[in-house]
C-alpha cells in the first residue's frame, strides 16, 4: 500500500499539470454527472493534430534530423547569446505561419537537442519560457497564427494585409521585449565543434517528412485531422511501433482532462453567468 501511494506521488509530482487537471476534471463530475454531452466537450480535431504532429517530430528526431540541423546550427554560432536569439526568435516566426503550438511542439525539442550538443543545458528553463512566450506573440500577428485570430479574421471582414498591418506595431513591440529578455543571461563563447553521431535512415525521414506534410495540409484546412492520426497511428505501428511508447501520451491525457473540466464548468448556470458577465466587462452579483 506505501509503495503504492509513493508511486502516485512520484507520478503526480513528473507529471504535475496532468495530475492538476485531473483533479479538476474528477471534481467538476461531482456537479456534472458523466452522460452523453461529455463527448462533445472534447476537441478531437485538436488531439489528432497534435498526436501527428508528436509523432513527427519523435520520429525525425529518432533519425537524427535535429542533431544535423542543431550541428549545422552551432556551426554558425560563436555565443551563447546568439544561439539563445536564435532559437527563441525560430518559434516567433513561424508560429505566424503554422500556430503557436505546432511551432512549439517543433522548436522546444529542437532547441533542446541543441543546447544538449552545446552543453548548454544549465540554459533550457530560461530558453523553454522565451520560446513559449515567443511563439504565443509571434502568432499574435497573422489570421492563421492561432485560433482565436482566425475566429476575429473571420468575423471582422478584414483584408489579410489589413489584419497584419493591425497587429505589426503590437508584433514588433513584443518582439523587441523577447530580444531584450534573450540578451540577459550572461553570453560566453562557444568553441564546441559539433558533429552528428550517425545518419538515419533516409527512407523513414522521408516517411516522417511526408507525415509532416500530411499535418501542414490538416492546418491548411484541406484535410481533416482525424484522418491525418489514423494515417500516422497506421504508419507507425507498420513501420515504428517502438516510437509509440515514446509519445507524449500524458499531454494528450492533459488536453481531455482540461476538455472535461471546462466542458462540465459551461453547464453550471453560476459558471456560465459568471462568465458571461466578465467577457462583458461587468461583476456578476
Amino acid at each position: 500500500m506505501k509503495q503504492c501511494f509513493q508511486r502516485a506521488l512520484g507520478f503526480a509530482k513528473s507529471e504535475a499539470v496532468l495530475s492538476i487537471a485531473a483533479l479538476l476534471a474528477v471534481g467538476s463530475m461531482a456537479a456534472v454527472p458523466p452522460d452523453k454531452g461529455y463527448l462533445d466537450y472534447i476537441d478531437w480535431d485538436t488531439l489528432a493534430l497534435l498526436f501527428s504532429l508528436m509523432a513527427v517530430s519523435k520520429g525525425l528526431q529518432g533519425q537524427g534530423v535535429f542533431d544535423a540541423l542543431g550541428a549545422g546550427l552551432l556551426g554558425r554560432l560563436s555565443t551563447t547569446r546568439q544561439m539563445l536569439l536564435v532559437l527563441t526568435f525560430l518559434p516567433f516566426f513561424v508560429s505566424m505561419l503554422v500556430t503557436n503550438d505546432v511551432a512549439l511542439i517543433t522548436f522546444v525539442p529542437f532547441g533542446l537537442v541543441v543546447l544538449e550538443m552545446a552543453g548548454c543545458e544549465r540554459l533550457a528553463i530560461p530558453l523553454v519560457v522565451l520560446q513559449t512566450a515567443a511563439a504565443n506573440l509571434g502568432s499574435m500577428l497573422t489570421p492563421m497564427g492561432n485560433p482565436q485570430n482566425l475566429y476575429l479574421y473571420n468575423r471582422s471582414g478584414m483584408g489579410f494585409l489589413e489584419f497584419c498591418a493591425l497587429l505589426a506595431p503590437y508584433a514588433a513591440l513584443s518582439a523587441a521585449a523577447i530580444a531584450l529578455l534573450a540578451l540577459l543571461p550572461k553570453s560566453e563563447a562557444m568553441h564546441t565543434a559539433v558533429q552528428p553521431e550517425g545518419k538515419g535512415s533516409g527512407r523513414r525521414i522521408a516517411l516522417f517528412a511526408a507525415l509532416g506534410g500530411v499535418c501542414l495540409l490538416c492546418i491548411a484546412k484541406l484535410l481533416p485531422p482525424l484522418a491525418a492520426a489514423e494515417l500516422t497511428l497506421a504508419v507507425l505501428l507498420i513501420a515504428d511501433r517502438p516510437l509509440l511508447k515514446k509519445l507524449d501520451w500524458a499531454l494528450l491525457a492533459t488536453f481531455v482532462a482540461f476538455f472535461v473540466f471546462i466542458g462540465n464548468m459551461g453547464r453550471l448556470p453560476a459558471f456560465s453567468a459568471f462568465l458571461a458577465g466578465a467577457l462583458a466587462g461587468r461583476e456578476v452579483e
